[in-house]
């Protein structure tokens, strides 16, 4: 199936990260789809865990919001940051803001306990770590529109349209 054809795309040297006109990666498409052997074939390929789509969102936010634990697993092993925070206001179509949210917000939101606690105890491992002495970092300058997407959605025969909006 699918993971047969994201295979075979890499097989020719397909960029992982090559985006689609709304930002997304073939890593989000994935995550957001819950096709874990995909997004495992995508991170050995060396997709970047931590782009941040037009829609201000991230692989692991996807995931989350979708209730994807596999997938979740998946990208934190990979190294994805779970304290990342959405920066777009809405989806299309939505009148509730995500804007600020981490991924473990999101499953909460959306009720998905298992992904919850998978993000939650990196919440608290990454807590423990902390150094408790050092000032706080400069925050990151905001990314205006982050260019970045998925080609999943062209080997997987999803149009841009099917994917516009999905989580908001």
């Amino acid at each position: 199936g699918e993971a047969t054809a994201v295979g075979a795309w890499l097989r020719r040297g397909a960029d992982p990260d090559a985006p689609t006109s709304i930002g997304a990666t073939a890593l989000m498409g994935s995550a957001t789809q819950g096709q874990a052997e995909c997004a495992r074939l995508l991170l050995e390929a060396g997709a970047a865990v931590d782009v941040v789509n037009g829609l201000g969102r991230t692989a692991l936010m996807g995931a989350a919001y979708y209730g994807h634990a596999e997938c979740a697993r998946l990208l934190l092993e990979a190294g994805a940051d779970a304290t990342l925070r959405a920066t777009a206001p809405t989806g299309h179509g939505s009148n509730e803001s995500n804007e600020g949210k981490t991924a473990l917000e999101l499953a909460e939101k959306q009720g998905h306990a298992g992904v919850a606690a998978l993000l939650g105890d990196v919440r608290v491992h990454v807590e423990q770590r902390a150094p408790r002495d050092q000032p706080e970092p400069e925050p990151e300058p905001e990314l205006e529109q982050v260019q970045v997407v998925a080609a999943w959605m062209q080997v997987s025969g999803h149009s841009e349209s099917a994917y516009n909006g999905r989580y908001e």
